[in-house]
């Protein structure tokens, strides 16, 4: 018969947990201090390779991205003068330049800017600028949300200062369902809202439309006349 006493000297040691107990200056202190410097700059990598990730997909569209500085915290990144520059899906180029651009962490395709200036290269050398304060900036789309004022000037001689704008830079799209103000060669307008689709020459005004329109400058169509003066229909 086996002693109770013999058992219990055999018998495995029982396993008591210990508390870690971190030495400042140490190995895990340091281990710390290497993860925050490493951490935000591989934050940042990331960042670049999402604004970047338009230029490898299997399609037309494509931009890139310069910039001067890139800051980053425990919950944004933030860039100084950023550009973005690209085409649309024809090939005609266009740009966005921004003084400051913020990226909330989790936000893998929305870039806050501040300070924005845009614009887009159209059919035959024509151009539009936009010019806003503030705004966001779509990259999966490339859309902008502009909030107001926002300023747009064509080429054609219009220049439109409206609210809050939504800007598609593939289609050259542009609407707006704020007060806007324009004037052009035609004259001047004041309406509720508006919608261009800038390819096809096209402006609309929405809503308690005003316009003081500039005679001489209206070219009306003339009809024919036949032999006696009298008009041809």
């Amino acid at each position: 018969m086996t002693d109770p006493a013999i058992a219990h000297d055999n018998a495995p040691p029982i396993w008591r947990p210990q508390r870690f107990t971190p030495r400042i200056g140490g190995r895990f202190d340091k281990t710390l201090h290497v993860l925050r410097l490493l951490l935000p700059a591989l934050a940042a990598v990331l960042l670049l390779v999402t604004l970047a990730y338009p230029l490898f997909r299997d399609q037309e569209m494509s931009f890139v991205l310069a910039r001067n500085t890139i800051e980053a915290s425990e919950d944004r990144l933030r860039m100084i003068n950023p550009r973005y520059s690209g085409v649309d899906t024809t090939g005609r180029p266009f740009e966005v330049r921004a003084q400051s651009a913020v990226q909330p962490r989790g936000v893998a395709d929305a870039v806050s800017l501040t300070g924005i200036a845009a614009d887009m290269t159209l059919d035959d050398d024509a151009r539009v600028d936009i010019e806003a304060q503030t705004g966001e900036y779509r990259t999966s789309t490339e859309v902008l949300n502009l909030t107001g004022p926002v300023s747009l000037t064509t080429t054609s001689g219009y220049r439109i200062q409206a609210g809050t704008t939504r800007v598609d830079l593939d289609d050259h799209i542009v609407d707006s369902q704020a007060k806007v103000n324009a004037k052009g060669p035609l004259g001047a307008f004041q309406a509720d809202g508006f919608s261009s689709q800038i390819d096809a020459d096209s402006l609309i005004f929405e809503g308690n439309v005003v316009a003081r329109i500039t005679r001489e400058r209206v070219r009306l169509p003339v009809a024919p006349l036949d032999d006696d003066g009298a008009a041809v229909e």
